[in-house]
C-alpha cells in the first residue's frame, strides 16, 4: 500500500497535527460526559430511596468504575476509525493527532486507576477503616 507523501511544508502539518488532537479530546469528553450521564443519570433521577445513601451513589460509582476502566478500549472504537479514514486519505498529521489523543487518554487513565486503587488500599489498611 503506498501511501501519499507529498512534501507538506511544516507550516501545514502542525495545524493538522493539533486538530487530531483537538478533536480526539473533544471526541472523548463526548464519550465521557455520555457515559457517566448514561450510568449515573437513572439513579440521580430516582433520587434516595428507603435504603438511602447505597441506592443511588455506591452502585453507579461501582458501574462508572468499570466503565472508566474499558474507556481508553472503547475509544479505539471511535477514533481508531477516524485515524484511519484519515490515514487513508492522505492526513497523515491529522491521523497522527488522534492516535496521540488516544495515547495520552490512555496513560491518564492508567495513572488515575493506579492512583485510586492505591489510595483504596492505603485506606483500607488504616485502623478501624473495616468496622
Amino acid at each position: 500500500m503506498e501511501f501519499d507523501r507529498s512534501d507538506r511544508p511544516a507550516s501545514n502539518v502542525f495545524p493538522e497535527l493539533g486538530t487530531g488532537m483537538a478533536l480526539g479530546v473533544a471526541l472523548n469528553t463526548v464519550a465521557l460526559v455520555f457515559c457517566v450521564t448514561l450510568t449515573l443519570g437513572p439513579s440521580l433521577l430516582h433520587g434516595v430511596s428507603s435504603s438511602g445513601f447505597v441506592d443511588w451513589l455506591v452502585i453507579p460509582t461501582i458501574l462508572a468504575g468499570y466503565w472508566a476502566m474499558g474507556f481508553s478500549v472503547v475509544q479505539v472504537v471511535y477514533l481508531g476509525p477516524l485515524a484511519l479514514l484519515a490515514l487513508l486519505r492522505g492526513r497523515r498529521p491529522l491521523a497522527l493527532g488522534l492516535v496521540i489523543a488516544m495515547a495520552v487518554t490512555f496513560l491518564l487513565q492508567t495513572l488515575c486507576i493506579g492512583a485510586g486503587t492505591a489510595f483504596f488500599v492505603w485506606a483500607m489498611s488504616q485502623p478501624g477503616a473495616m468496622h
